[in-house]
């Protein structure tokens, strides 16, 4: 089975729905066209449309260090990326969390998600990308506690690399971002000492938040997974742990993402502000669910300079 047609099944391709526009936080909606982008699923051919403007290792101003283990099982890896010269302050981090079967290389032949690394360091950060446990055997929390083994590996390990173990973004991406908000959601997952992030991106995920909605089949740990009861949805909901949750939220969708990936940002957005404070939200217009992460680090920003600007809100004295 093609690198594609893996990705479908995991995030449970069904008909879409409409789209719909987003409640605006700051720094409300962008976008690369003025029209919304056509419902696209073509992880190599988007790849082409941006691989002129990544760079090639040996990258020239980012340093890599791969394949860190930060759990026992075989897919608990992780790599590091940091720039060249070393010293000067300790820099804030940002861990990525890829979707689909959580490969942190996600096109043969190309380096995504390198380029979002390459973006952290040039903006300042450190940046880490970790692989997730996938597929048939796992649970509708494995991401979580990957998520969580990381945020503790990078608490204990990261000043080694110029990080600041103090400062840590998670921005979770399609099935990255439905991990990260389990994690967000459930205390029982969160390291010694608290939730140990600083802010965090969901970005075109599917979610559970029942009652409100719940996650179709095949959008959990592994591809057909049944939906367990209602009581069983209730339990493990995201929702009521969002509600509580105290720092800082970035919502984000494509208007070209395949199924309901902007109606979960309104549905969540306008949960949170009845019951705590309102999330910042980004539609990335003329996007489609790849082009939304392919196209960072290039000069497309239409993605990377919202998310740049809700970070300088996180860690307002980053002059970057």
């Amino acid at each position: 089975m093609n690198r594609a047609a893996r990705w479908a099944l995991a995030i449970g391709m069904v008909a879409s729905l409409p789209l719909l526009a987003l409640a605006q936080g700051q720094p409300a909606s962008s976008g690369s066209a003025g029209n919304a982008a056509a419902i696209v699923f073509d992880p190599p051919g988007t790849a082409k449309r941006y691989a002129s403007q990544h760079e090639t290792e040996p990258y020239q101003r980012a340093h890599f260090v791969r394949d860190l283990q930060y759990g026992p099982a075989a897919r608990n890896l992780l790599d590091v990326a940091m720039p060249h010269a070393a010293g000067g302050a300790a820099r804030p981090v940002i861990v990525f969390v890829p979707g689909g079967p959580g490969n942190r290389k996600e096109v043969e032949g190309y380096l995504f998600y390198d380029n979002v690394l390459l973006w952290a360091v040039d903006q300042g950060y450190v940046g880490v990308n970790m692989s997730r446990e996938s597929g048939q055997g796992v649970s509708w929390d494995t991401g979580a506690k990957n998520i969580s083994a990381v945020i503790g590996w990078v608490q204990a390990n990261i000043k080694k690399y110029g990080g600041d173990p103090t400062k840590i973004i998670v921005w979770g991406h399609s099935l990255g971002a439905g991990a990260l908000a389990i994690y967000l959601s459930h205390q029982e997952y969160y390291p010694a000492g608290g939730i140990g992030l600083s802010g965090a991106i969901l970005h075109s995920g599917s979610y559970n938040i029942a009652p409100v909605k719940a996650m179709q089949p095949g959008r959990g740990g592994g591809a057909g997974q049944a939906v367990p009861d209602a009581a069983v949805l209730l339990a493990q909901s995201s929702l009521p742990g969002l509600q509580k949750l105290s720092v800082p939220l970035l919502l984000a969708a494509a208007d070209g993402d395949p199924l309901d990936r902007p109606e979960y940002v309104t549905l969540i957005h306008d949960a949170l502000c009845k019951s705590s404070t309102c999330p910042t939200t980004l539609l990335a217009k003329g996007h489609d669910h790849f082009s939304e992460i392919f196209s960072v680090n290039t000069s497309d920003q239409s993605v990377s300079r919202p998310v740049q600007e809700w970070l300088r809100t996180v860690f307002p004295a980053k002059a970057k």
